[in-house]
């Protein structure tokens, strides 16, 4: 889902179609994955700025 989402940038209606699922369940599964992601790029570019 992610890779479509936003590596391929299709919508939340492209991706649900595609797994014959809900915008909302997208969203579920997906964003905390990219609120991970966010936090993980936080704390790396901390380390680097010291």
């Amino acid at each position: 889902m992610i890779r479509l989402r936003y590596l391929k940038r299709l919508t939340l209606s492209e991706v649900a179609s595609r797994y014959s699922i809900t915008e909302r369940t997208v969203r579920n599964h997906t964003n905390p994955t990219v609120k991970q992601v966010k936090e993980i790029i936080a704390r790396a570019t901390e380390t680097m700025n010291g």
